[in-house]
């Protein structure tokens, strides 16, 4: 039997040097191995512009620079129309809309900024492909940026601090018109809220026949109150509600009622003829629109349960007539 030994390949090796003196080996570690090749063509660039236009920072992200990315959509979330709705109730009155249409302006020059500054990034000063660079990554970061920072962020917002309504009646007139935007403070009625629901205050509920729909009336009564309307006179516990009642053109009236907060402007078409009385029982308000004889409020739908009171109504931000055209002289008047 013949048996084949084979040397060491190390033996091996110093043999075959040693025969060849020029021969050297190089080997190539894994974390040398060469990059991809580097970005900046046009396809890459339209790529960057076109991120950003979905999410700012988003462009920046594709381009390799994380740390910019995140700059870019903190600064956006931060000037974002949600985020100064929740300036506005820090504000006064005063500088609500000031604020508001600063908030659109940065808003939306923190988007241009982002897309010029990836179409820019990816164009002067492209990079290498990173390893993280991968689909999965992208579609997490989108997810996470709409689900949990705007859905999220907005609904507990809009939930629980301040929302938008647009009011599709005239059961509010003439201090609230149909085409007005505005918003409701919602820190009001619950546990460690700021303010508490007085006579006067515009609410918005749930109505009681539909829930899913927000309605918007005065309160008028609170919890045990007696309410007795009698001609285009409304007391609450005995006691009138006019300050002033001033006859108009086409049998109108005007009437001035004082309410915990102020006074407000109400209008009749026509006084009640026979006196009602309404017992508001525990736990509820009674609510009636300003446009007295226009109005589906508590003579028709009862009293309205304190929980389903959801807001008060605050500033018009935007009022648009049924022509389309924009109110300009409503913006920004507060809600009394």
């Amino acid at each position: 039997m013949i048996t084949c030994v084979h040397p060491e390949p190390s033996r091996l090796m110093d043999s075959y040097r040693h025969a060849h003196p020029d021969f050297s080996l190089n080997t190539v570690q894994p974390d040398q191995a060469a990059s991809k090749p580097h970005r900046g063509d046009f396809l890459s660039i339209i790529f960057a512009g076109a991120m950003s236009l979905i999410l700012p920072g988003y462009g920046q992200l594709y381009n390799a620079d994380p740390g910019r990315a995140a700059w870019i959509f903190l600064i956006f979330c931060t000037a974002s129309i949600s985020a100064i709705a929740l300036v506005s109730l820090l504000v006064p009155d005063k500088w609500l809309i000031a604020c508001f249409v600063l908030s659109i302006a940065i808003t939306l020059l923190t988007w241009f900024i982002s897309i010029v500054d990836a179409l820019w990034q990816a164009w002067r000063h492209p990079v290498a492909e990173r390893p993280w660079q991968t689909t999965p990554l992208y579609i997490a970061v989108l997810l996470i940026a709409y689900l949990l920072v705007f859905k999220a962020g907005g609904g507990y917002i809009r939930s629980n601090l301040i929302e938008s309504f647009r009011i599709p009646s005239q059961s509010m007139a003439p201090g609230i018109l149909r085409g007005d935007f505005l918003f409701a403070d919602k820190r009001v009625n619950c546990p460690g809220c700021s303010r508490s629901l007085q006579p006067g205050d515009v609410a918005l509920f749930i109505y009681p026949d539909n829930r899913n729909l927000v309605f918007i009336k005065r309160v008028i009564g609170m919890p045990g109150d007696r309410i007795e309307i009698e001609g285009t006179d409304v007391k609450r516990n005995g006691k009138s509600l006019s300050v002033i009642t001033t006859p108009r053109s086409g049998g109108r009236i005007e009437v001035v009622e004082r309410g915990a907060r102020g006074v407000y402007e109400v209008e009749w078409s026509r006084p009640v003829i026979d006196k009602l009385t309404f017992k508001v029982p525990h736990g509820h308000v009674f609510v009636m629109g300003d446009n007295r004889n226009h109005s589906q409020d508590s003579r028709v739908i009862g009293p309205v349960a304190l929980a389903d009171v959801i807001g008060i109504a605050r500033q018009i931000w935007l009022s648009v007539d049924d022509s389309l055209d924009i109110r300009w002289g409503r913006m920004g008047k507060t809600i009394h």
